[in-house]
């Protein structure tokens, strides 16, 4: 659901690289900041649309060889990807994994209904492989505790397993682990152990999660228009959460994206909505209080929600929008200030290309929302496996975006779905490389653009990684910090995990 658009400047940004002092003459990428789809709608099948959530990676070095670690646990798309040093977790879709609506028929069982929707795995000598039952009902004679497999075995141990939409570790104890699915609950983990009575259930399917980082203060969205607020402590949720309401009630919207500020906005949540209904395209889109519980103001834009991104320093938000007619928005708000009421800018998107729908009734969307590390560029993926570059300090009527880059190689989707660029992470290289992005898209691969380089120039898009299928999500990791540079998910519910490579090359 987010578009990336890149757009450039008439003078590049002067960055700076650091002197590290294990740096050597190969190529190196620097990942500094990266805005993450995160959220994904349920598909008639195994895919979940997603939507974005800001999050910063620390500088990390991406000199690519093979695969150091593949697995295929999950039955259905990888929709979430994260890791801590030494550990990778995975959050998938499957058949027949949506959430039970309240009232309704139960489903009948669907064949493909697979467990696998939740993953962790570790780098230790054996590289083993969990499936986590958190979001699954369980035969009789399964311990709930356990769930190492190897990764090419499947056993069936489920009744029935529930899409995971959202996965997040805790900035203050990494080795804490919350999941949310389509069973209507979140789930606290430890490791890959499950914590009993770590767990809430909600009147609708949660999607996103989020930490605040000074104290864990964990939000969570949900499908009945609210946020829910909860306070955590040693691996506890502590008391009922805050419930925070996004939409009027009666209105039919679920929350999407949520944001929590930083720096000049560190106390404050953001989040939007997006209706249930085809033919509503209104969104509600409000800056939170959540240690006061009240909403502070809302902002000006009335269309549907289709992503946000807040630049570095917490004072400017990005919102991307769909109306009606097909027409998407991006406004950018000064909440430093506390101005929701006005947009200091405000551009109408390019218009999504008819050749990457899948049928007349579905739209464009923008799929992932992202600042570069200065704060001055801005980059929107987009459904139609474009990612297209604006500079924020020139935004305004009838100005396009700076660079367009589009994913061109063949169709690699699972089914016939597609969803285009799947999310966006800035880089800083040097030794010619400059600053870039890397993206991932319905060719299959995941790729490095250079925004200082023309998007004509053939030698511009480095294949990073290229896997069997569509992407579904990736993962750039800090290697000095014991994590992996990358680890890519694709749509057919394959997991690699990629190491570096013992020689450079201009392409990887």
């Amino acid at each position: 659901m987010i578009q990336k658009v890149v757009r450039g400047s008439a003078m590049e940004p002067n960055y700076i690289t650091p002197q590290w002092a294990w740096r050597t003459q190969k190529d190196f990428i620097w990942v500094t900041a990266q805005a993450q789809v995160h959220q994904r709608h349920q598909n008639s099948v195994s895919h979940v649309k997603k939507q974005s959530h800001l999050t910063v990676n620390p500088l990390v070095m991406l000199e690519l060889a093979s695969v150091s670690a593949s697995f295929h646990m999950a039955g259905g798309a990888i929709n979430r990807i994260i890791q801590k040093p030494g550990c990778v977790a995975i959050s998938s879709a499957t058949s027949g994994g949506q959430s039970d609506v309240p009232g309704a028929t139960a489903q009948p069982h669907d064949t493909y209904n697979r467990e696998g929707t939740l993953q962790f795995w570790q780098d230790n000598k054996g590289k083993s492989s969990a499936i986590l039952h958190g979001h699954c009902v369980l035969k009789e004679s399964q311990n709930q505790t356990e769930g190492l497999l190897e990764p090419e075995v499947y056993e069936p141990t489920c009744h029935r397993c529930y899409t995971v939409n959202g996965i997040s570790f805790d900035p203050n104890q990494s080795h804490l682990m919350v999941s949310a699915g389509n069973n209507c609950t979140i789930q606290l983990w430890q490791d890959h152990k499950k914590l009993n009575n770590a767990y809430y259930k909600y009147p609708r399917a949660p999607y996103d999660v989020a930490y605040r980082e000074k104290d864990s203060l964990l939000a969570v969205t949900c499908m009945n228009g609210s946020v829910f607020v909860h306070q955590t402590q040693w691996g506890c949720l502590v008391g009922d959460p805050v419930e925070l309401h996004v939409v009027p009630p009666n209105v039919q919207h679920s929350v999407g994206a949520i944001i929590w500020g930083q720096g000049a906005s560190a106390d404050m949540l953001f989040a939007s909505s997006e209706s249930q209904g085809m033919d509503d395209y209104s969104g509600f889109h409000v800056a939170l209080d959540p240690d006061q519980g009240r909403c502070v103001y809302k902002f000006s834009a009335s269309e549907s929600g289709d992503g946000m991104a807040l630049d570095p320093d917490g004072a400017r938000l990005a919102l991307c929008t769909a109306a009606l007619d097909g027409t998407h928005f991006l406004r950018i708000y000064d909440v430093h200030r506390g101005n929701g009421q006005r947009a200091t800018q405000e551009v109408q998107l390019n218009h999504f290309h008819a050749d990457f729908t899948q049928s007349a009734s579905q739209e464009g969307e923008v799929t992932a929302v992202s600042f570069s590390p200065d704060g001055l560029l801005l980059a929107i993926a987009r459904s139609d496996d474009e990612v297209h570059v604006y500079d924020s300090r020139f935004m305004g009527q009838g100005i396009g975006p700076m660079r367009r880059f589009l994913h061109w190689g063949d169709d690699c989707c699972m089914a016939g779905d597609k969803w285009g660029v799947v999310d966006a992470v800035w880089v800083n290289g040097w030794c010619g490389r400059g600053l870039g992005i890397v993206t991932g898209g319905s060719d299959g691969c995941v790729r490095f653009w250079d925004v200082c380089r023309s998007a004509d120039d053939i030698q511009n898009g480095d294949v990073l990684a290229q896997p069997n299928s569509d992407i579904g999500h990736f993962s750039v990791g800090d290697p000095r910090n014991g994590e992996k540079p990358l680890v890519v998910g694709d749509n057919g519910g394959r997991v690699y995990v990629y190491d570096h490579a013992t020689a450079c090359s201009s392409h990887f």
